[in-house]
């Protein structure tokens, strides 16, 4: 009898990709005098360990373990502490830590004359900081456009983000401050996925993994002002093993 050819179905993949972090629409997702603040992503890391199952000569089933971090800054806040006062003007949606002083927090762009009361720390025209780590957990189909030396896929799906990390800094003149953490953010969340996947076959059993994503969060924050509508970019690069 002839014998059935193995099939080797399984592939696992390390990856490292530098994320960016923004959003589509005009808003803040901390507190409404922010929502006409200019706003500025950072690059971050992410780094994970996925693996994929072979469904049909063109189609792959993914999935896997990322850790992502994440940051976004809103720019031209006046921030200011006020010692011996019960004064409290801190956006709605911070929640101060325990141990800092009464903290203040205006949007520079809403005043034409910029005059804040005195205290110790004075005043200053700084940028809020929302620095957030996730656990992600994506499950994707990845369509073989070409499978040759070199090939070609588009990606689709979703990810899972489960929170990890929440602070909230201030950051001025290259200082940062932690000033307490955000009370909107949702402890799961998910994103709509969409990416090009391009890679290199070393061999028959090793690939080099280069795959630019778009990845749209749904329901990252509760509460925000404005349109925010979050996003994530990565660059996805590794190599792949099929068993």
């Amino acid at each position: 009898e002839k014998e059935e050819e193995k099939v080797n179905r399984w592939q696992v993949y390390a990856n490292v990709a530098p994320v960016y972090y923004k959003t589509l629409g005009k808003g803040s997702h901390i507190d409404d005098q922010f929502v006409q603040n200019s706003k500025s992503g950072e690059i971050n890391m992410s780094y994970g360990v996925n693996v994929s199952y072979v469904l049909s000569d063109k189609l792959k089933l993914r999935s896997g373990f990322n850790s992502l971090d994440l940051s976004y800054d809103t720019d031209n806040v006046i921030l200011y502490e006020n010692v011996g006062s019960n004064s409290n003007t801190a956006p709605r949606n911070l929640d101060l830590s325990t141990t800092g002083q009464s903290f203040s927090a205006i949007s520079a762009d809403n005043l034409a004359v910029q005059q804040i009361g005195n205290g110790i720390g004075g005043n200053a025209n700084a940028a809020i900081s929302q620095r957030i780590a996730y656990y992600e957990v994506p499950l994707e189909l990845e369509y073989n456009l070409v499978d040759n030396k070199f090939g070609i896929n588009v990606i689709g799906g979703f990810s899972t983000f489960l929170l990890n990390d929440n602070q909230v800094y201030s950051e001025f003149d290259g200082f940062k401050t932690k000033v307490g953490e955000a009370n909107n953010i949702n402890d799961v969340s998910f994103s709509g996925n969409l990416g090009l996947g391009l890679d290199y076959k070393f061999s028959d059993k090793i690939k080099l993994n280069v795959q630019p994503t778009f990845k749209y969060q749904l329901n990252a924050y509760k509460n925000t002002s404005g349109n925010f509508r979050p996003y994530i970019v990565g660059v996805y690069t590794g190599l792949s093993y099929k068993f």
